[in-house]
């Protein structure tokens, strides 16, 4: 018997006197029913690609229990790579997902091993690196020449013949492919943001509590230019920044979303309904582009209220990606500048976004 919250044999979790582990969580407990997930560095779904690597059937009947008793069993084995206090933090999010209804079988069954270019009795290991893979000496020798693409990966794949590839979990299809900051060490930017954010009463001692949904810095932000084809300052300076600076964005774009095309080893990515290799959508640079969007500032019924700004990521004049730019909340410094983040959009919701844009015009004429 291996106990689930602390990785030891001879008793269960239910006996485990060991609550000391980093972010501890009673699967029990019906106070974690209002928790929210504190680290967003150890999301469950990477663990279950990870699991399901090493052969965990998505077919049997799936609970929180077996899937730690698999996982255990594959730690021990030293199949599954990973260190203890990391690996505890996987189940506590796990444990989470459960109590809060947001674990998906059809998570399991989406994942298509077949779409792997090996075979599951060919894998020595898998490792599951969390925030970062330096922990692992032969993923920073794997890496080292290659910085500045950062790797992406949240899993790696050892097989027997010594080869590795990776492998980029996403929770949804909606999630971001990745994020960039925009400045670029742009002073005249960094000084506009705050400038305007001090001339409107907030500065670094008080933004922790004017943030928020409707909070006063969204307001400032807040952005129905394709209403009022008004923006302020700050948003119309970093607009011009980004387009001058296409060249160096578009590929940060291709660097991040086609990882397999620039680093040694192949890398796939996983949004809970494809498993693709990322070489499979890359783009020649010189037939990219990225322009304003007058489209992404639209949502499905009408105008988007929100504090960001939007640009398309386009290939032979096909939108491709939407660059949203948004804020992460701290605002101030070098560090507050808001990121790109490159968001896939269906066909479907790009064609739903313009028809909102046309019916709310002709209504309004």
């Amino acid at each position: 018997m291996v106990c689930s919250i602390c990785l030891e044999y001879g008793h269960n979790r239910n006996s485990c006197f060991d609550k000391t582990l980093p972010q501890y969580i009673s699967y029990d407990n019906d106070k974690t029913k209002n928790m929210k997930r504190k680290n967003t560095d150890y999301q469950f779904t990477e663990l279950l690609v990870c699991l399901l690597v090493l052969g965990l059937n998505p077919t049997e009947n799936i609970t929180y229990e077996s899937i730690i008793d698999f996982s255990n069993k594959k730690y021990n084995e030293k199949k599954l790579k990973c260190n203890k206090d990391i690996l505890q933090k996987y189940y506590n999010d796990l444990n989470i997902s459960f109590i809060k209804k947001t674990y998906k079988l059809s998570y399991l069954l989406n994942f298509k091993i077949e779409n792997l270019n090996f075979k599951l009795i060919d894998i020595d290991c898998v490792y599951l690196t969390g925030k970062t893979y330096k922990d692992f000496e032969e993923l920073v020798e794997l890496n080292k020449s290659y910085i500045d693409k950062k790797p992406n990966s949240d899993i790696y794949i050892k097989l027997l013949n010594k080869k590795i590839c990776g492998i980029s979990c996403k929770q949804t299809k909606e999630c971001p492919c990745t994020n960039k900051v925009v400045e670029l060490d742009n002073v005249e930017l960094m000084n506009t943001r705050e400038r305007i954010l001090i001339e409107n009463g907030i500065t670094k001692d008080n933004y922790k509590n004017k943030r928020g949904k409707n909070g006063e810095i969204s307001k400032i932000f807040c952005n129905t230019y394709c209403i009022s084809n008004v923006k302020n300052d700050y948003w119309k300076k970093l607009e011009n920044h980004i387009i001058n600076n296409k060249n160096y964005f578009i590929q940060g774009v291709l660097d991040s979303t086609c990882q397999g095309n620039y680093l040694p080893y192949d890398i796939y990515e996983y949004d809970g309904t494809n498993l693709i290799n990322t070489k499979k959508r890359m783009f020649n640079k010189d037939e990219c582009d990225i322009k304003i969007s007058d489209i992404f500032c639209w949502g499905k019924t009408g105008p988007r209220n929100a504090s960001k700004i939007w640009f398309e990521f386009l290939h032979n004049n096909n939108i491709i990606y939407n660059l949203e730019v948004r804020f992460k909340g701290t605002y101030f410094g070098k560090g507050g500048q808001p990121q790109i983040f490159v968001l896939k959009e269906s066909k479907k919701d790009i064609n739903s976004y313009i028809e909102a844009s046309e019916k709310f015009k002709s209504s309004n004429l």
